[in-house]
Formats: structure tokens, C-alpha cells, sequence
């Protein structure tokens, strides 16, 4: 699996955890975890091994939803909210959706937002 900043994955036989990692921050959503999070789902879902995956949080939440203090590159305005949902959010709940194995949330606090629709998928 390439290296994720921002989600952990561990198999455990034929099972795999999926877990966002951005504790300090419970889990919000900002871009990387977007782009880690889809990765982590095309290399589980192409993986014969892996017959079922579960997705949790890191720390005390499962997700706060989207980042809204998510740090921009100097001179970028303001993060175009509905372009981060078409081109991030809505594929990885589609992703999830459409994954060809059992996907359950294991929710551990707090799920808001983005957050929510991860565990309700």
C-alpha cells in the first residue's frame, strides 16, 4: 500500500481496518485525508484477501466532519466547498457504496458532517 498521511491500514487476516488518523484535529476531513482515504479504499477493494473492511477514527471521534480551519497555501483564497464535495467527498462515499466486500463504521465518538455520511454510507 503506497504511504498515507493521514489513515491507517491494518489487515488482519481477511479483514482490514481503516483508520483516519488525524486525532488532534478528530478526524475532520481536509484534503489529504480525502486523497489518503481513496487510495486506502482502491488498494482494499482490488485486494482478493480482503473480504470485508471496517472504517473507525483515531483518538476520542470517529469524524468532525469537513476541516474548516484546513491551512491553504499562501495567496489561495478560500476553499471552494462544493468542489471539494464533487471531487473528493461525494467519490469516496461513492467508493464505499459501490465497494464489492461489507464496509461497516465503527464509530467512536463524535461523527458530523462529511463524518457522518462516512459511517451512514
Amino acid at each position: 500500500m503506497p504511504s498515507l498521511e493521514t489513515v491507517n491500514v491494518e489487515r488482519r487476516g481477511s479483514g482490514a481496518i481503516v483508520e483516519l488518523n488525524r486525532p488532534d484535529q478528530l478526524n475532520a476531513w481536509n484534503l489529504q485525508l480525502g486523497l489518503d482515504l481513496r487510495a486506502a479504499l482502491d488498494e482494499l477493494a482490488a485486494d482478493e484477501e480482503v473480504r470485508a473492511v471496517m472504517i473507525t477514527g483515531a483518538g476520542r471521534g470517529f469524524s468532525s466532519g469537513a476541516d474548516l480551519a484546513e491551512e491553504r497555501p499562501e495567496g489561495e483564497g478560500q476553499i471552494d466547498l462544493g468542489s471539494r464535495l464533487r471531487e473528493v467527498y461525494h467519490p469516496v462515499i461513492l467508493q464505499l457504496r459501490e465497494m464489492p466486500k461489507p464496509v461497516v463504521a465503527a464509530v467512536n465518538g463524535p461523527a458530523a458532517g462529511i463524518g457522518c455520511s462516512l459511517a451512514a454510507r
